[in-house]
């Protein structure tokens, strides 16, 4: 049996009073996330808890197609269990799932309460108007750390690989570079160790190259330093994690 996504992910947001004023219900699906099941003479009809299971996988094999640990939808599960919701699916083999999230919130009566820090960050300015560079192969990553340095005020162009990192550097100036150190083509590791050799022009060797990646294991911190980069933070990226760095390098 495989797994694999179809369809674009939205989300739908409604909200119901539930007696108190002070707190609503609010409700979410991945209407559009469609998951289509090809049988491989495995059905899972009516034991859907176990895709909430750690370490699931519906296919297990070496050779499968689609990576991951099959921690996702556990953690997931955890996760909005401990904020006192319900995360539940429903499946139909060979046509698709759809997940259901439920999670009761309090109400506030002020409007900056949930404005976070973003907007005070962005406020003070930027220390510079030279745009930072972001290499980033995954779309979603990109779409969400633009966004955070787009909050704290900075101006940033992307690219997916190495290869175009390197491009993008020698047409024009960047204040610093945030790295992926997996992406196709050309990782971050070789990108960078190029961008000191001259590869990305003479006036770029000495450019800081920040490592930002999901690798957070004992020497993965050196390795990032022995290829060249100046400094590393790990994803999933904090505002305050990006804020400081980016401080501490350009302020």
């Amino acid at each position: 049996m495989a797994l694999f996504c179809v369809a674009n992910v939205a989300f739908l947001w409604r909200t119901r009073n539930i007696g108190a004023a002070s707190a609503v219900l609010l409700f979410f699906s991945i209407a559009l996330l469609s998951f289509l099941l090809m049988s491989g003479g495995v059905d899972h009809t009516g034991l859907y808890w176990i895709y909430f299971d750690p370490f699931f996988q519906v296919d297990a094999s070496a050779t499968r197609r689609h990576g991951g640990t099959g921690l996702g939808l556990a953690i997931s599960h955890h996760l909005v269990q401990l904020m006192g919701g319900n995360l539940r699916c429903e499946s139909t083999l060979n046509v698709g799932t759809t997940f259901h999230c439920e999670l009761l919130f309090e109400k506030t009566d002020d409007p900056d309460a949930a404005s976070g820090q973003g907007e005070e960050t962005a406020k003070r300015g930027a220390p510079t108007d030279v745009p930072i560079l972001l290499a980033e192969d995954n779309a979603v990553n990109r779409k969400v750390c633009l966004k955070q340095l787009e909050q704290l005020g900075y101006e940033a162009e992307a690219v997916a690989n190495g290869e175009e990192a390197i491009a993008e550097l020698r047409k024009k100036r960047c204040a610093l570079v945030l790295m992926d150190c997996q992406m196709p083509l050309m990782d971050g590791y070789e990108t960078t160790r190029r961008i000191r050799t001259g590869a990305a022009g003479d006036g770029n060797t000495d450019i800081v190259v920040i490592a930002m990646t999901a690798h957070a294991m004992k020497g993965d911190r050196e390795q990032c330093l022995s290829a060249g980069m100046n400094d590393y933070i790990t994803k999933p990226v904090r505002m305050d994690v990006l804020r400081a760095v980016l401080d501490k390098w350009l302020r």
